[in-house]
């Protein structure tokens, strides 16, 4: 029996097949490419570039081997994508490195009651609401591995690593505090929990 497993990274997406002793079946990355913008705190990604890289790493390690039993993913973040009502992106994503919501920042960490930067989660996707020029399309956010688990099962959660992260990611007092749509903030779900099943298409 055999697992995959992806990673999605600022510089290289990497997928491999592990067999159920851990031995490593097969191996493969791509390159993806983090653009930094006019501003010195601009660091973006293109979501849909992660996505087309992971397809072809999976393709590469699947080659040969039996259908894995479960999948795993894994990425850079916090990074944030906003999407569309058809999940397609709606402009950049905003990388772990990007800094430009240090406004939305002092608000978030205001109503928290507890120092959120600029680079977590909550205070960018108030940065997409409130400048992004197309901010009215969007309809959900999602980090970077969710994006990918969303993309390959259709179901769309938020990562909890574990409680105590809440503040930093987002909760529904936050959301409302701040005055955005709880609706554009998936669940959460704890590591390890199963997020779906692969969509026919993608399978």
């Amino acid at each position: 029996m055999a697992y995959l497993s992806i990673d999605v990274g600022s510089s290289l997406v990497k997928a491999a097949m592990v067999a159920e002793d851990g031995r490593l079946l097969a191996l493969a990355r791509r390159p993806v490419t983090m653009r930094h913008g006019a501003k010195p705190n601009e660091h973006e990604a293109d979501a849909a570039e992660w996505t087309a890289a992971s397809f072809a790493a999976i393709r590469e390690v699947a080659e040969g081997l039996e259908r894995p039993r479960a999948f795993v993913v894994s990425g850079n973040g916090p990074t944030l994508v906003a999407l569309d009502a058809d999940d397609r992106p709606v402009g950049p994503a905003l990388t772990w490195l990007d800094r430009r919501a240090s406004a939305e920042a002092a608000l978030v960490s205001h109503h928290a009651g507890l120092p959120v930067d600029a680079s977590f989660y909550l205070p960018k996707a108030l940065w997409f609401v409130r400048k992004h020029p197309e901010a009215a399309r969007i309809r959900r956010f999602l980090a970077c591995p969710e994006h990918l688990v969303s993309a390959m099962t259709g179901e769309a959660w938020t990562l909890l690593p574990s409680p105590g992260y809440v503040p930093y990611i987002w909760s529904p007092e936050l959301i409302d505090a701040v005055g955005l749509d709880r609706k554009l903030f998936p669940p959460f779900v704890a590591p390890g929990e199963p997020c779906g099943s692969l969509r026919p298409a993608v399978a």
